[in-house]
């Protein structure tokens, strides 16, 4: 702000020592035609003049060369000489020594601040006085042809005074300016480090926004990998089957009442749908169709029954009766998904204890419905929760990390619904555990989602 200061001032001082030489100039030759025509010759004046050419050219080449500050008090000597040199040779009541003398004052404010008008008055009024001593006592006599009268010290008290209250006026103004000039450069600072504090800001909030893209990009490429490795899987799954089906027809002529056989067929059967349903989902848009979700839930429990058995765990299914009439609109085989997700990371969960225990539950509370899925596995680590819906988040050593992220997904896409997790870490091994809790709004609102669901919780525990 400084430097804007100074250069204002510099474009000042240029223009006045431009405009004072052309002025000089032009007076210059009209003086030294009035000499030749009329006196025939050159007056002192007129070398005079040309000296205080000189001179503002001397102070016009300091300020070329940056110094400003000399070349502004060059300036303000010259006039102030001036002024001085028209008073003592011409009178105190030349018009022209007045003018002068006003525009010392002026220029001062100027060029160097309302700080500099006091001394300028004193210094002007002291000037008046001795000037007007020497005009009295007859040291100097002024040249005062053209002027009726002869100064007096009223005179030079009436100028002194002029002066001071045309001193004041500018002090005034030149403060009033200064301070509004202060105030300005305050605000310009105000919005500078505002802005730059906002672009610091802005190339943070850009910087996290690229580094949030790539992320999500990444985890879209990786997506995109697992859809064509599932395209391809379910390609050669369909070939195999096909060649399944074909030696299961053979063996059924063989081994006509085979139950083993049968359930092998029933088995293949509910592959092949399975096939089906993943085929058409990735080849057309989902269909919302309404559908039975108690049902389908005991489909999906039945089918879990031989893996539990398996593995030595116990998977217990329980709802109200109230949910047989239950209707819920949106993709059955995204049920299945949700349903096959997350019983599957509970059996995982819980699989190594020696008694494993998944329990599912389907509630009506109110117009929401709330599958629960809980097993007595050791949860999952506190670090790991508030990310745990996330994509590529995976607590299993060889998982993919995708699971909880599609359930979440076709949960919020295709019902409207939220997912939650719970843990509950108690010393009775069938009360602890994890808790993964699905609320479906049945209406278009659900208002009490959250107490439907601390209720089941609570309903679960006991």
């Amino acid at each position: 702000m400084r430097t804007r200061d100074g250069k204002e001032r510099a474009r000042i001082v240029r223009f006045i020592l431009i405009g004072s030489l052309i002025i000089g100039v032009v007076f210059i030759f009209l003086l030294a035609i009035h000499d030749v025509t009329l006196l025939h010759g050159l007056r002192i004046r007129c070398f005079v003049a040309v000296g205080g050419i000189g001179y503002l050219s001397a102070v016009l080449i300091t300020l070329q060369k940056q110094y400003l500050h000399t070349a502004s008090w060059l300036l303000l000597l010259f006039y102030s000489g001036f002024a001085t040199m028209t008073l003592l040779f011409w009178g105190i009541n030349t018009p022209i020594g007045i003018l002068a003398t006003s525009f010392v004052i002026i220029l001062s404010s100027v060029l160097f601040g309302s700080r500099l008008i006091i001394p300028v008055l004193v210094g002007v009024s002291c000037v008046l006085l001795i000037i007007q001593t020497v005009h009295s006592f007859r040291w100097f006599e002024p040249h005062t042809v053209e002027i009726n009268t002869v100064a007096t010290y009223w005179d030079v008290l009436t100028y002194i005074v002029v002066f001071i209250i045309f001193g004041i006026l500018s002090l005034l103004s030149g403060r009033r300016t200064e301070r509004a000039l202060a105030r300005a450069i305050d605000a310009e600072k105000t919005i500078r480090a505002q802005r730059n504090t906002l672009s610091a800001e802005l190339k943070n909030e850009s910087r996290r926004l690229r580094e949030a893209q790539l992320k999500e990009v990444r985890h879209l490429y990786r997506f995109a990998a697992i859809g064509q490795s599932t395209a391809a899987t379910l390609h050669e799954l369909s070939n195999h089957l096909s060649v399944l089906n074909m030696d299961i027809d053979d063996l059924k002529q063989q081994h006509q009442n085979s139950k083993a056989i049968t359930q092998a067929q029933d088995s293949i059967d509910a592959i092949n749908l399975m096939v089906r349903q993943v085929r058409r989902k990735l080849e057309s848009a989902n269909e919302s169709t309404p559908f039975k979700p108690a049902t389908a839930t005991h489909q999906i429990v039945s089918d879990f029954q031989e893996k539990f058995h398996r593995t030595h765990a116990i998977l217990n299914y329980r709802h109200n009766q109230n949910t047989k009439r239950v209707t819920l609109h949106g993709d059955p085989a995204a049920w299945n998904q949700i349903m096959t997700i997350l019983i599957s990371n509970a059996l995982e969960a819980c699989q190594e204890l020696s008694s494993p225990l998944v329990a599912v539950s389907l509630t009506k509370r109110r117009a929401t419905l709330i599958l629960a899925v809980r097993d007595n596995g050791l949860g999952v680590d506190p670090r790991v929760r508030p990310y745990l819906f996330n994509p590529v988040m995976s607590t299993k050593p060889n998982g993919m990390g995708v699971g909880l992220y599609i359930a979440k997904h076709l949960i919020e896409t295709q019902f409207g619904g939220t997912i939650e997790y719970h843990y509950t870490d108690v010393e009775d091994p069938e009360q602890r555990g994890s808790f993964f809790t699905v609320s479906l709004p049945l209406t278009k609102k659900a208002p009490h989602l959250r107490e439907d669901t601390e209720q089941l919780l609570s309903h679960m525990n006991r």
